[in-house]
């Protein structure tokens, strides 16, 4: 006990000089908790599912999405719901009731909404303008100030674009597939273009914090960062960003037939910083977690780093009941964890062939923090389960067992 209590105090120390300000540090000293800090996870059993492509988590339990099917599973993988799927499904996500499941479906071009419980459809919206989707979330933030009536935002990353689309989803009209029109475009999320920290050049996941706020990966492999922005979305901005066909073949421009822009309003979110007191002198270091400018910096270096706190193609992201932010950092082949405020934590290494984590789900214990990570690889037709080892002890009265 005594040892204990010397430990304690030393990790008070060291915490402590860890808060005293500095130029954009990101790094502190996780609080300790339990037997095991519940920021470690450790891999427990997998799931093999050929094909798959996606995977989310709602409400204690994990939607899997492959070429050919949506399954709902319990976090011991029981199946309890599943259908057929045939339009090459590509994302999914669960909306914060956890009543709603998004499935984009590339060949056609739609978003189909299933209800979570038993998987069946209940709406479905077509989105022309949409090219491909890499990662879907939702968001009620904005949807009180709409005329349209809407129920929440449904936000897509469309890497052919590089935009982050803004869709009103309408959840009370008549389920009629015959009719798609239960979304309408309205607006993006961020720029695509420019150097700013409201532009992401190249999107890849989604996550919304617990105040709402939108977390997007920029994967751009001179950036690697995850910006947070307010979902709320901005009436007051009037760019319009001119985008053309992507289908289309480029060809030399006709004088008499010029090829016609479709006219997108931005209305794009604005960057919220994570946390004021790291960075006095300029704020902008605090707009991302991962290798941004320091406060002296105007021009911002974000390449590809192995250190903490930073990435190397960052692809997925997750929140978990406390606010912590899971970042998949796929280069690294880890998962890092951050706090609400964006402070560095700890990460955990993945092992393997293939060990590039594109998609990732926690399962939440009590509503807190996660008790499980569910994570997919590159290539590996498997979907990973990692086990909180707090949680392991609490439920086995032992310590998670070591590899030799």
């Amino acid at each position: 006990m005594k040892r204990l209590t010397v430990l304690a105090g030393f990790i008070s120390v060291i915490a402590l000089f860890a808060l005293l300000p500095g130029c954009g540090e990101k790094i502190a000293i996780p609080e300790p908790s339990g037997v095991w800090a519940n920021l470690a996870y450790s891999p427990v059993d997998t799931l093999d599912e050929v094909g798959v492509v996606s995977l989310a988590t709602g409400w204690g339990n994990l939607f899997v999405l492959s070429s050919n099917s949506l399954t709902k599973r319990s976090p011991g993988y029981e199946n309890l719901a599943s259908v057929d799927l045939f339009d090459d499904p590509r994302a999914l996500c669960v909306d914060e009731t956890g009543r709603m499941v998004f499935v984009w479906e590339q060949q056609t071009k739609r978003v189909k909404i299933f209800d979570s419980s038993q998987l069946e459809v209940i709406g479905l919206g077509v989105l022309p303008l949409v090219q491909e989707v890499s990662s879907m979330v939702t968001s009620t933030a904005g949807v009180d100030s709409t005329y349209n009536g809407g129920c929440t935002f449904l936000y897509l990353t469309d890497p052919v674009l590089g935009l982050i689309h803004r869709c009103e989803v309408f959840c009370e009209l008549p389920v009629d597939l015959n009719i798609p029109g239960q979304m309408v475009p309205y607006g993006a999320l961020a720029w695509p273009e420019g150097g700013g920290v409201r532009s992401v050049h190249e999107p890849a996941g989604l996550a919304r914090d617990l105040e709402g706020r939108l977390l997007v990966c920029e994967k751009d492999p001179d950036r690697n960062w995850v910006i947070r922005f307010d979902s709320d979305p901005d009436y007051t901005d009037p760019t319009q960003l001119e985008l053309f066909n992507p289908d289309e073949p480029d060809e030399p421009e006709d004088p008499e037939d010029p090829e016609e822009p479709i006219y997108y309003s931005a209305w794009a979110g604005k960057a919220v910083i994570f946390d004021e007191k790291t960075c006095e002198i300029s704020p902008a270091a605090d707009y991302v977690l991962g290798n941004a400018a320091t406060c002296d910096q105007t021009d911002w270096v974000g390449g590809p780093s192995v250190a903490e706190g930073e990435f190397d193609q960052p692809l997925a992201l997750a929140v978990d009941g406390s606010g912590r932010i899971f970042v998949a950092d796929s280069n690294n082949s880890r998962i890092q964890i951050f706090s609400p405020l964006g402070e560095y934590m700890t990460s955990f290494k993945i092992k393997g062939d293939s060990s590039q984590p594109y998609s990732l789900g926690p399962v939440l214990y009590e509503g807190f923090h996660a008790a499980y990570i569910f994570v997919l690889m590159e290539g590996a037709d498997k979907v990973f389960k990692f086990q909180s080892e707090e949680h392991y002890f609490d439920e086995n009265g032992e310590l998670f067992p070591r590899e030799e």
